[in-house]
This record gives structure tokens, C-alpha cells and sequence, in this order.
């Protein structure tokens, strides 16, 4: 063990350092490796050079606060902190570089505590010591949220420069580009996402709710998809590209499909609704307008959450096809053509499930509107959207007036 009593502590960072210091930053480098078995697993470059040079500083600041008996600015950690942020571009865990810290202090300590028998002296070095972790784990905290951000951005930019090359017909193009190379197909899905309860609570943060269930879908694309997975995800929906090396078309294919949306529904904590199709990189612009579409008539006609493709709502999509019937269920909802607020809170209140609360949130309304606009839309055109019998009428009604030229007036 390298000891050191803080008596001797004479020499500073401004003239040559004490032959102390150096023996104490190889040690702590040591016990760091020994004692966290991610570092072992760090290119040797990036440890006899990145890591030690820190060492050597932050030893260097903890042996002069010792000697001051002061604890050090937070600013002095400014160099840990710029070592954070590109520790977390490269990869390295918050946790084991908090460790590494922590490791530190505790070497400095064991060697102060070594030679140091007056326990007044020991609890003050010891607060010494305390503060100048606090300090430095702020620093570095902060330097690695930096860094994190960074990566992340950039991860996202690229994913949404990669979703937007793809329907663009531009995949194959730019993944060359980007040394990329593209699956045999992508499992296309078009997803919707129920409210989750913390989203509807009057006491809490709701916008908090909102960012966690977003990052826990994003996480659950990502851990259950596949790497190379694509997503554009919001609050209420979004899409998401999983790559698939192979595909038959089998069940257990399929099987496998529904499963990740099971973790997609298990993650964000509500329900979900995803259309989906497998399809070439090539034809993901084609797959994409066709699981849209499958998701809106899911929504119109009030399906349960679960997983759809084409061939479960045919007769549904098809009514949205042009047709010698398509003008006549359009002009159910004629009468509301001069309404746009009450066709606005039909369509929402119809693809939210019939949930008039959550029609309500999401239109920034009072749930008593909401009753009243559907209320006036019974009144207009003779269909009640709460009564069963009413709502297969008025999603064919819907879907009509998307498959017909919307009239003037």
C-alpha cells in the first residue's frame, strides 16, 4: 500500500509532484482494475493513457485538498468531467465509472487512515475526502449526461435519416453510404398506444408519464427487436422497422411478431394496437401506407388493441375502397360537413375506442363537451356513436369519406 501522511503533503501540482502521487495513481489504476472487471475488458491504450492521466490529475487535486483541508471547487474536476463525456460516446457504464471514483477515495483514504492516529485529523481529512467525492461524482455526472445526449442524438438522427431514406425509396442508397448493410426484409408496424394511467392522474407530472413511456417503448423496440431496429415514436403512436434476416411467412414467424408487441404493450404499462407487414427494404414505402391504413380502419371500427395485418379486416378495408356504396355511407355524415369540431371529436372519440375520457384529453376538452358534441352529432345525423348498434355504421361512414373527393361547402 501506498501510505501518505498528510504532514508531508508539501508539494503541489504547480511545482514537481511528489514521488507519492505518481505511486499512488498507479495503485489506485490497479486496484480499479482489479476490482471493477469492466476495465479489464478496456483497450490498453485508452488505460495506460485516458484513464491514468485522470488518476494522476484527481490525485493530484485530492492530495492538496488534504493538505489545505479544504475540499476542492467543483470546477477543478472540470478535466474528469471532460473525460465523462467521452467515456459515455465510447460505451463505458455510468455505474462502473462511479465505481472507479469511489475506489479512489478509498485508496487515499486507506493510506491516509495508515499514518493518521488522531481521530479528530481523521474525520476531518475524511470530510475532505467525502466532499471531494461529492464534487467530482457532480462533475462527472454531468459529463457523461453530456456525452450520453450526444450519442444518443446522434443514434436518433441516424435512425431518422435511415426510416426517411427507406420511404423514400433511397434505403438501399444511403445504407451504402453510411457502410450500412440492410436486412432481407423489415417487420413494418404501425403502432398506436392507449394513455397510460400516470398520464391521466390529476396529482402527478403528466408530462413526466409521457417521456417514461415513450423511452419505455423505444427501449423495448431495441432489447426485444432486433439490432438495426428503426422506430419514430410519440406519446400516441409511430413506426418501427425490425429487421428479419429470414422470413417464411409462417406462423411461428408471426408468432414471434406478436410476441414484441406484447413487450411493446407490457412496456408502456397500456394497451396496443399495431397493423404489420413484412416487405423487402425496397418496398417498405408501399408496406408503411398499407399498415397505416390498417391501423386507421382498426381505430374507425373500434377493434380491440392486438396485433393486425390486411387479411384480418378485409371486409373493413375494402369499404374504404370506391365503390357504388362508398357515396351514400359518406353522406351519413354529411350533415357534419359544416361542423369541423364535431367531425374532429367523432373521429377521435371513435379511433380512442369509444373512451370519452381520453377523447377528452386528447382534444383539450371537458368530458361534458365532449358529451355535448357527440350529443349534436346524434341530433345532425341520426347516429348515436355511444350505442353499438350505431358505431359499425358510422366507422363505414368514415372510412367512406376518406375513399371519396371531400365535397366543398
Amino acid at each position: 500500500m501506498v501510505v501518505v501522511n498528510p504532514k508531508d503533503l508539501d508539494g503541489t501540482t504547480e511545482g514537481r509532484p511528489m514521488p507519492v502521487r505518481s505511486a499512488l495513481a498507479d495503485s489506485i489504476l490497479d486496484r480499479v482494475i482489479a476490482e471493477v472487471p469492466f476495465y479489464r475488458t478496456l483497450p490498453h491504450e485508452l488505460l495506460i493513457h485516458d484513464a491514468y492521466s485522470i488518476v494522476q490529475q484527481n490525485v493530484d487535486i485530492v492530495l492538496d485538498a488534504l493538505r489545505e483541508r479544504r475540499v476542492p471547487d467543483r470546477e477543478k474536476f472540470s478535466p474528469a468531467k471532460e473525460s465523462a463525456r467521452r467515456r459515455a460516446e465510447e460505451g463505458v457504464p455510468l455505474p462502473e465509472l462511479l465505481d472507479a471514483y469511489a475506489i479512489g477515495v478509498r485508496a487515499v483514504w486507506d493510506s491516509v487512515a495508515e499514518q493518521e492516529a488522531d481521530p479528530a485529523e481523521l474525520r476531518e481529512l475524511t470530510a475532505v475526502l467525502f466532499g471531494a467525492l461529492r464534487q467530482a461524482c457532480s462533475e462527472v455526472a454531468a459529463g457523461y449526461l453530456t456525452g450520453h445526449e450526444t450519442s444518443t442524438q446522434d443514434r436518433r438522427e441516424l435512425e431518422h435519416s435511415m426510416i426517411s431514406a427507406l420511404l423514400d425509396g433511397r434505403g438501399a442508397e444511403v445504407a451504402s453510404g453510411l457502410a450500412l448493410q440492410l436486412p432481407a426484409y423489415y417487420l413494418v408496424a404501425s403502432l398506436a398506444f392507449g394513455r397510460h394511467p400516470d398520464e391521466l392522474a390529476t396529482d402527478l407530472d403528466t408530462t413526466v408519464a409521457t417521456h417514461r413511456k415513450i423511452r419505455r417503448i423505444r427501449d423495448a423496440l431495441h432489447w426485444h427487436g432486433r439490432e438495426g431496429t428503426l422506430s419514430s415514436i410519440t406519446a400516441t403512436g409511430g413506426l418501427a422497422l425490425v429487421p428479419q434476416p429470414a422470413w417464411t411467412g409462417s406462423e411461428r414467424d408471426w408468432a414471434g411478431a406478436r410476441a414484441l408487441v406484447g413487450h411493446l404493450e407490457r412496456s408502456a404499462g397500456t394497451h396496443v394496437v399495431a397493423a404489420l407487414a413484412v416487405t423487402a427494404p425496397g418496398e417498405v414505402p408501399d408496406a408503411v401506407a398499407e399498415t397505416r391504413e390498417v391501423l386507421t380502419v382498426v381505430q374507425e371500427f373500434r377493434h380491440p388493441p392486438g396485433t393486425y395485418r390486411l387479411q384480418d379486416v378485409l371486409v373493413e378495408y375494402q369499404l374504404t375502397r370506391p365503390s357504388a356504396a362508398t357515396e351514400h355511407l359518406a353522406a351519413l355524415l354529411a350533415p357534419l360537413d359544416g361542423h369541423p369540431a364535431l367531425l374532429e371529436t367523432l373521429q377521435t372519440f371513435m379511433r380512442g375506442g369509444g373512451n370519452r375520457r381520453a377523447t377528452a384529453t386528447r382534444l383539450h376538452l371537458h368530458p361534458n363537451s365532449v358529451d355535448y358534441r357527440l350529443h349534436r352529432v346524434h341530433q345532425l345525423t341520426g347516429l348515436d356513436p355511444t350505442e353499438l348498434e350505431d358505431t359499425q355504421r358510422i366507422a363505414a361512414a368514415l372510412a367512406a369519406r376518406r375513399a371519396v373527393p371531400r365535397r366543398a361547402g
